[in-house]
């Protein structure tokens, strides 16, 4: 399941879930990508659910692109990659020639999550300051895949994505640019950045 940024990267998804915040009808499986979506973020995560997301993207990614593969986990709203960087680690055990690249940081910023289900739009890219660690800067990535849980409007992704362009070589298979990975695509009626960038 794929999202394209009119050539400006593209986003692959294992699954893809209805929002309870804009549908009113959501299904069982709806809810429990959704669940295990949540899940991947919290501190108390069963290994085992970690393990069977790892496999999933390993699979997607050994679909769409062809070693070697550069994982780049993207920070939470406080800046921090660890639990993308836990998930970077289960997928690389079910592929083959990945390495991770834990090269992002941001500022704290209001959860895109929150401001979605209060049905408010999300923050502008701008708004979120992700940037590429000082010893990080000017590194090679080759095939660079950013790995979150969940998309929702695509700004998080944007930034991360324009972190990386200013400072790193990119050498890419798939166009000068850098893809996201996600668990889970939550589709909703609110206009997100994937509906508004070029």
């Amino acid at each position: 399941m794929d999202r394209d940024f009119g050539g400006c990267g593209r986003i692959h998804a294992v699954h893809e879930y209805r929002s309870p915040r804009t549908h009113k009808r959501i299904t069982a499986k709806d809810k429990v990508v959704r669940d295990t979506a949540n899940a991947l973020v919290s501190y108390e995560f069963h290994l085992r659910v970690l393990e069977e997301v790892g496999a999933s993207m390993a699979d997607v990614l050994g679909q769409q692109y062809v070693p070697p593969i550069s994982l780049i986990p993207v920070p939470n709203r406080m800046g921090d990659t660890s639990r993308m960087l836990a998930l970077c680690t289960a997928i690389r055990q079910f592929g083959e020639g990945i390495c991770i690249q834990d090269i992002l940081e941001g500022d704290p910023h209001q959860s895109q999550c929150k401001k979605h289900r209060l049905e408010n739009p999300p923050l502008g890219i701008d708004q979120i300051r992700i940037r590429v660690k000082k010893a990080k800067r000017h590194i090679g990535l080759k095939n660079a895949v950013l790995i979150d849980n969940v998309v929702i409007s695509g700004t998080t992704y944007l930034a991360c994505r324009d972190a990386i362009r200013r400072t790193c070589s990119l050498t890419n298979a798939f166009g000068n640019d850098v893809d996201l990975l996600v668990w889970a695509d939550a589709r909703h009626t609110i206009p997100g950045a994937y509906r508004r960038v070029g």
